[in-house]
């Protein structure tokens, strides 16, 4: 594969146009064999996230009020013996954590014991609504959130925003509905078990991903292409859960499960963890009631509201990314069930289904393009990547650094005299594509870090906020051996690599076939109360068109379009789309078919909001910046 473009054609083209970023060009090849891309080298993967804010660390995000309790290695979740039916405990401080027993296989005969002959444990979280009960007038039931991925953590994305989360869907108003706030780890996924994985160690899997940025990206050297398919092939034979040839066959319970893990089996468990919050709902209620000494008629008055409905509860919900496609299935296939469900940044379902995922980077390009001009907008004060002669000159010096970098690395020397690093081509276009999913955290940053290389290649500390190499330590022999805090953590995090292959694997069509209950589409129809769909106009990965069509496929549907850039309204700092997402939840009309928001500052201006609200939308400003600081957006596959 040629090197970019030469500097005379690059020239040429910027006198007319905008020039076509070396971002563009290699995702565009990605977009092209997007398993290649998922499966060997991933830019988007978990482990190979650039890490340029310290607050992304999973570890160091702290809420005031919880700040002892969130490590995700203070609990220790198999103390919990799993149940068929939700049984809350104490972590984490304010949460309460359940394991809730679910049949691995939902088709199986469901009239006899067979249904239970293979099992997962479903890690649940909740964080109570602020009320002394049940019974009380303001308890509004349980909002389900979801981070995306595919295989992303629910109980890592409750534990780091569930109470922003809440406060956004709680009214502040003392007559409005309060919500508990509600998450699960995905059959497969982190804290769930058994755990997808398609390797015998921690050490073996730590190592495999660890050669994605020695091998780079497609377009990094003329057999790469070749490489990376070859790694994807290998991959695939060790995630096969059927016996390769010459081989016994593999039949544990991880091996199983990769035939159960499509999102058309994840929305089935959804149905019955809504149905066991239900009779978990009424129990509360009945002891609660048993404790006030009302008679029986006054009881069952009270009871009304909050008796379980066998077979006829619904889903309060909020989805980001992936999370919008699992809502998306969920309303297609139990449209019934369907009760305030908000589906934030999914992009088209179909296109998801159908594998080929064509339109999900169509508007990478205009994300990074808004990177150049809010920097321009902002000036050299506040962006010191900021060029007088306007954004499109300033895209054009960082391709010339990237044209550069692409044939010169830059040596990042350790200074303890450990290990020394290179900085490469595709670090840096990973730098920039990772800003796009939180650009009002992530452009100061990516910023900051070029200017400084554009200046002095020598500077080492700007290379290290920049690159994305994986760096997972404090390998473990076995994963049963796993048990120090960062043991523990490291594998967990790596789970995400496997669940997300299986998953996108499971519900695309070269496996639909041999995996069980996959749903082949299409989507949409009506649903018991609308769905509320939201997009940003330059998502990097969820088009607004694809959403836009979503949200017309669902009678009644309403959208909420947030001219910003960034991936899911919270990475945005839109107290405009909050609050009509509080709305929703609060209401009981329907939403508006289409509200546009924009946004309370820019990128690179984030102590500048104008104008400055009053009362209960100066709360929602507080708020919308508390959940961009946050950075909860799942870096994931979408």
């Amino acid at each position: 594969m040629l090197p970019p473009t030469s500097h005379a054609d690059k020239d040429a083209g910027r006198r007319n146009h905008w020039p076509r970023s070396p971002v563009a060009n290699v995702l565009l090849i990605i977009v092209l064999a997007p398993f290649l891309f998922f499966v060997a080298g991933s830019i988007l993967s978990v482990t190979s996230i650039l890490r340029i804010s310290a607050s992304e660390d999973l570890s160091s995000i702290k809420f005031a009020e919880n700040a002892s309790q969130n490590d995700l290695s203070s609990f220790d979740w198999e103390s919990i013996t799993p149940t068929k039916a939700i049984v809350y405990q104490p972590c984490y401080g304010r949460f309460r954590c359940a394991r809730l027993l679910l049949p691995m296989d939902w088709l199986a005969n469901s009239t006899s014991e067979t249904l239970w002959n293979h099992t997962v444990a479903i890690a649940m979280i909740k964080l109570p609504a602020n009320v002394s009960s049940v019974l009380d007038a303001r308890y509004g039931g349980e909002v389900y959130i979801n981070p995306g991925g595919p295989g992303g953590s629910g109980v890592s994305i409750a534990q780091r925003g569930g109470p922003l989360i809440q406060s956004i869907v709680s009214s502040e108003d003392p007559d409005g509905k309060v919500y508990d706030v509600v998450s699960f780890d995905p059959r497969g996924v982190r804290f769930s078990t058994p755990r997808i994985s398609c390797f015998d160690t921690l050490a073996d899997q730590t190592a495999w991903y660890d050669l994605h940025a020695t091998y780079g990206g497609v377009d990094s050297a003329d057999r790469a292409m070749a490489t990376l398919w070859a790694r994807a092939h290998a991959l695939g034979a060790a995630c096969d859960p059927v016996s390769l040839p010459g081989q016994e066959p593999r039949d544990s319970e991880d091996n199983l499960l990769k035939y159960h893990v499509s999102t058309t089996v994840v929305a089935r468990d959804i149905v019955e963890i809504i149905e066991r919050s239900g009779e978990l709902r009424e129990k509360l209620a009945r002891e609660a009631l048993r404790s006030a000494r009302l008679s029986s008629i006054e009881q069952e008055e009270q009871l009304h509201a909050l008796r379980w409905r066998r077979g006829e509860e619904k889903l309060q919900y909020w989805g980001f990314s992936y999370g919008s496609v699992l809502g998306g299935f969920f309303a297609t296939l139990y449209p019934s069930r369907v009760g305030r469900m908000v589906l934030d940044g999914g992009g088209n379902y179909n296109d998801w289904i159908s594998g080929e995922w064509k339109t999900f980077l169509d508007h990478t390009e205009q994300g990074l393009r808004w990177l150049y001009r809010d920097c321009y907008a902002a000036g050299a004060g506040n962006c010191s990547l900021y060029n007088p002669d306007g954004p499109y000159v300033l895209e054009g010096a960082v391709t010339d650094f990237l044209d550069e970098l692409y044939n010169m690395p830059i040596l990042v020397p350790d200074a303890a005299g450990g290990q020394p690093d290179i900085l490469t081509y595709e670090d840096v276009i990973t730098a920039l594509f990772m800003s796009l999913y939180s650009p009002y955290t992530a452009f100061v940053n990516v910023a900051n870090a070029l200017s400084s290389l554009m200046l002095d290649r020598s500077n080492t500390t700007a290379a290290r906020a920049i690159l994305s190499k994986p760096r997972v330590g404090g390998l473990c022999g076995s994963s049963d051996a796993c048990t120090t805090d960062k043991c523990i953590l490291d594998q967990n995090a790596l789970s995400h690599m496997d669940a997300e292959m299986a998953i996108g694997c499971s519900d695309g069509p070269d496996l639909r076939g041999e995996t069980l209950s996959a749903f082949a589409g299409p989507f949409g129809g009506p649903t018991a109360h609308p769905l509320l769909f939201v997009s940003n106009d330059a998502d990097p990965v969820s088009p607004r068109e694809g959403v836009a069509a979503m949200a017309a496929a669902f009678e009644g549907a309403g959208l909420i379009r947030i001219e910003s850039p960034g991936h899911c309204s919270i990475s945005t700092p839109s107290s405009c789309a909050f609050a009509n997402i509080r709305a929703y939840f609060q209401g009981d009309e329907g939403p508006a078919a289409e509200t546009v928001c924009g946004v309370d500052y820019q990128p690179f201006l984030a102590g500048g909001r104008t104008p400055r609200l009053t009362g209960e939308a100066s709360h929602l400003q507080d708020l919308a910046a508390e959940i961009v600081d946050a950075q909860l957006v799942e870096r994931g596959f979408i």
